[in-house]
């Protein structure tokens, strides 16, 4: 059985690394495609990344780079392979 404390540092360490992945995608963005976005807007859901806030020339920008932004991506972090970017 585990004790509220333990389990409290668990919530923690997940909530550090989805922070960090957000942070790491929010990089690459402005660095490759040039696109500022708040770490707020972006959101995972298994290994598939969704950017809210985006008007059209800025998502026809990232699909058009998405491969190269995908590589930045996961070569800077190794806690989940992130496969797809919307």
């Amino acid at each position: 059985m585990f004790s509220i404390g333990q389990f409290f540092e668990r919530i923690r360490s997940k909530y550090a690394q989805e922070i960090f992945i957000r942070t790491v995608i929010k990089e690459s963005l402005k660095k490759i495609a040039n696109i500022d976005v708040a770490v707020e807007d972006i959101s995972l859901s298994g290994s598939s990344v969704s950017i809210k806030k985006l008007n059209q020339s800025a998502r026809s920008v990232m699909y058009i780079k998405k491969q190269s932004m995908l590589e930045a991506i996961n070569s800077a972090q190794s806690i989940s392979n992130i496969t797809d970017i919307r």
